[in-house]
């Protein structure tokens, strides 16, 4: 299986990746990334990345801040850690009350 293809399947499992230079996350639902899928995407992790940086594979975060959501487009795909980091650097965190990554459809 080549990386497009790995891709294209983990995404429609519900596999959402993100990645922050050379690294690479994934986030799948509990049981579904066993050895042989862990190996695969160990093997492609490069070109898995490079797929995920092309253009328009941006990711889409929700935020609710002070009762308001706002969506964020996050083309350098950070962490959930980082992005939540972000938000409280430039609004009061106790404003902050959700931070979501928004599922591709």
């Amino acid at each position: 299986m080549n990386a497009s293809c790995l891709y294209d399947q983990l995404k429609k499992s519900g596999v959402v990746f993100q990645t922050n230079g050379i690294g690479l996350k994934i986030l799948a639902p509990r049981g579904y990334m066993d050895k042989a899928k862990l190996a695969l995407a160990k093997k492609h992790k490069l070109e898995l990345i490079a797929i995920i940086k092309q253009k328009g594979r941006a990711l889409v975060w929700k935020a609710r801040i002070n009762g308001k959501v706002i969506t964020i487009i996050d083309p350098d795909h950070e962490t959930y850690e980082s992005m939540l980091q972000t938000l409280k650097e430039r609004f009061n965190p106790s404003d902050i009350a959700e931070l979501t990554l928004k599922k591709e459809s």
